[in-house]
């Protein structure tokens, strides 16, 4: 058992190929909910896109317990050489969203998820508190 009582973990969860790019009049709610498997409660877009790394290093740090033990959480330079990874990956991000879903059940910990669109590949991560 670690001495933490609470840890983060950031996950891509699901990618899918875009042919020929995103189709820019298929609706953004349409493409999003191709990714994942519960329903979409909200989007709401990154911009400029290139802040997704910045949101995506406060949501780590909003996460952390106030009166609690936790892991290190990472550093923005930790984020960004993560979100770096990601789009030498998929391809650098052109549009970016935080999606909030709604649950299939309770769910107790803290859950965030961003979805990138790169000119080939969607791509939806999740950022998870664990206890």
């Amino acid at each position: 058992m670690s001495a933490a009582d609470h840890a983060f973990a950031i996950e891509l969860v699901s990618v899918i190929p875009l042919v020929g790019g995103r189709n820019l009049r298929e609706p953004l709610p349409d493409v999003v909910q191709r990714l994942v498997s519960t329903p979409v409660r909200s989007i709401r877009l990154i911009r400029p896109t290139s802040r997704w790394p910045q949101l995506l290093h406060a949501s780590v740090q909003a996460m952390k317990p106030q009166h609690r033990r936790s892991d290190p959480l990472p550093t923005y330079e930790e984020i960004c050489a993560l979100t770096e990874a990601i789009e030498a990956h998929l391809g650098t991000a052109r549009t970016a969203a935080q999606v909030e879903l709604v649950p299939e059940s309770y769910y107790a910990n803290p859950l965030e998820h961003y979805v990138l669109f790169s000119q080939s590949h969607a791509a939806l991560l999740e950022l998870a508190a664990t206890d």
